[in-house]
């Protein structure tokens, strides 16, 4: 995919993982943004949706969703937090 950082949810396309490897099988790891009010963002991929609360961090929005793929469920840890930034996908 193409594009770029953009500083709020409302200017985007897609939500972009950070600090996670993009072999993991999370349900979330570049969801669309379905939704967007001033606290809240709803992101959406393979069919299932979730909202999380918009916060600021080093002065652009994020938002944190917790998540269990295999690993977590195979050696029984807490799910780990995702912290997702606003992208805008080119049109190309």
């Amino acid at each position: 995919m193409i594009g770029r950082n953009v500083g709020t949810f409302s200017d985007a396309t897609h939500a972009v993982i950070a600090d996670m490897s993009l072999n993991a099988d999370y349900a979330f790891m570049l969801p669309k943004v379905v939704r967007c009010d001033a606290k809240t963002v709803t992101l959406g991929e393979g069919g299932k949706e979730i909202t999380a609360t918009i916060r600021t961090k080093r002065g652009l929005q994020c938002c944190m969703v917790e998540q269990r793929g295999a690993y977590e469920q195979i050696f029984g840890v807490k799910a780990a937090k995702c912290w997702f930034y606003p992208f805008k996908q080119d049109a190309r």
